[in-house]
């Protein structure tokens, strides 16, 4: 198929570049001059495992534009990956995304050739069947029907592992406005799977819902895991690992996200959640157990906040270990370490901060040092804020400045506790 892709960030670029490897045409469009212009050049500009071999590989195969009109004018589907930030009330803003579909339907208008629009980024409810489908018919002067599609079908990858997760999903989630469309979209995004995952046909409403129903649901098993973590830290003897296990090893539950460690983060779980009860609002609906999800987990970061405070005093030196929200990834978008780092430093409290992939501008005088020895170089405790294993190579000379033990909050549990004794005051 002739496929166009309407923004080449961290979810489109790797998406463009799966179509093409599969076989597809594609034109890749960015409203990001420069952007464009250094894949022109092959460069990057982030780190995704994987992407930066793919991209290369399919570079003739994939045509990269500015001009998202023209790239539908030559394209059977055009795929929208554009940014949904954060509105005031919590709920999304889809202004890039009405923005690129008045765009499509400038590149549609005039012909009549079949084409389908496949929304991949998250929105609010009712944003499909509501405002993308009218501008979409207004600004193409076409009707929705057989020769007009209208798709959703929601990212459930993770940033760190995306190229994965898009060829082996657990599923296909897809909304349309007509069964025609629905077909077609499934055909083309099953061409990049590596598995056979089920396909999930549903309206465009139903599609919309089960996104947010479903991270937000992830995201309360986090928080339950997390809330163990807590209750069994103040249980002597009690180890929230050993409890958790015993809770994934029943298939009402199941071991994935069933782990006490920091609180979650990043681009997509804290707005999924803050969307699902926005969306709530909208409707007079309370919806608590979301609400609780959320509580839960601002709770946590408030006690390891109060937990390295209690390790030294103000004006004393924190490193913060891993910035990143997640491992494999150098994205902070929505990271808890940063939002941790920067709440020490508004404190009064010393923050230097190190991460093995991301080099952040951080705010309120946080120091993002160069290496780790730097990070933890004078400071009276240290946090492990990410899973990467380079977080837990803490160099062996590494001491307190009164020459006591390095205080560690190690709440992702890596570091070998007797290979590390008299090394380090590590606590969980």
């Amino acid at each position: 198929m002739y496929i166009s892709v309407i923004g080449l960030g961290h979810l489109g670029l790797p998406l463009a570049s799966l179509l093409a490897a599969a076989g597809h045409s594609v034109i890749g469009s960015d409203n990001d001059a420069e952007h464009i212009a250094a894949l022109g050049r092959g460069e990057i500009g982030w780190h995704e495992p994987g992407l930066t071999a793919l991209y290369h590989s399919v570079r003739s195969n994939l045509r990269l534009t500015v001009d998202s009109a023209e790239a539908t004018a030559a394209s059977d589907v055009s795929i929208i990956m554009v940014p949904t930030p954060t509105a005031a009330d919590s709920s999304y803003d889809a202004k890039h995304v009405l923005d690129a579909i008045a765009k499509i339907g400038r590149g549609l208008r005039g012909h009549d050739r079949p084409h389908v629009v496949l929304l991949a980024g998250t929105v609010m409810p009712g944003t499909c069947e509501g405002p993308a489908a009218a501008l979409l018919q207004k600004t193409s002067g076409r009707a929705l029907g057989p020769k007009l599609g209208l798709c959703y079908s929601p990212v459930f990858g993770a940033l760190g592992n995306i190229i994965h997760d898009y060829s082996h999903p657990d599923f296909l989630l897809l909304g349309a406005s007509d069964s025609a469309a629905s077909e077609m979209a499934a055909k083309l995004l099953s061409s990049i799977h590596r598995n056979h995952p089920p396909v999930l046909h549903r309206t465009l409403i139903d599609a919309e819902l089960a996104k947010v129903a479903l991270n937000t649901f992830v995201i309360t098993k986090i928080s339950f895991a997390n809330m163990i973590g807590e209750l069994c830290r103040s249980i002597p003897g009690a180890d929230a690992d050993q409890v958790l296990s015993v809770l994934g090893k029943d298939r009402r539950i199941g071991p994935h996200f069933l782990r006490a460690a920091m609180p979650y983060g990043g681009p997509c779980f804290s707005r999924d959640v803050g969307a699902l009860v926005a969306t709530g609002a909208h409707y007079g609906i309370d919806v608590p157990i979301a609400n609780a999800a959320a509580s839960t987990n601002h709770s946590l970061q408030d006690a390891i906040v109060a937990s390295l405070k209690s390790s030294t005093s103000v004006g004393g030196t924190i490193a913060i270990i891993g910035l990143a929200f997640r491992n494999n990834t150098d994205v902070t978008v929505g990271s808890p370490a940063i939002e941790i780092a920067e709440r020490l430093a508004r404190d009064g409290y010393q923050i230097r901060a190190w991460d093995p992939l991301a080099r952040p501008t951080v705010g309120f005088g946080v120091h993002v040092a160069g290496s780790m020895t730097e990070c933890l170089s004078g400071a009276d405790v240290a946090l492990i804020a990410n899973d990467n294993p380079r977080c837990a190579e803490i160099p062996p000379d590494i001491r307190r400045p009164d020459g006591q033990p390095l205080i560690v909050l190690d709440y992702w549990r890596m570091l070998d506790i007797a290979g590390k004794q008299g090394q380090l005051d590590i606590r969980r």
